[in-house]
């Protein structure tokens, strides 16, 4: 997947309108997912985590540690 995404982003740096169903093909992976992905519909699962949170991470370390500093732990 990440070889067709690369050729996608190649041919649009060199002004050739990308085929995402040939560069699917090519590399042996299913068209809707790769235009998918090209087109930013569909993110990786650790990106959507992290969309879905509440909290950043940094933002969770800090609660955790103020409150540990609040019961004297």
């Amino acid at each position: 997947m990440d070889a067709a995404l690369g050729e996608l982003y190649a041919l649009i740096e060199n002004g050739i309108k990308p085929n995402s169903a040939a560069t699917a093909k090519k590399h042996l992976v299913d068209r809707t997912t790769l235009y998918k992905w090209f087109q930013g519909l569909t993110v990786g699962r650790d990106t959507a985590l992290e969309a879905r949170r509440n909290l950043s991470q940094e933002q969770e370390e800090e609660l955790v540690s103020n409150y540990l500093v609040g019961y004297g732990v």
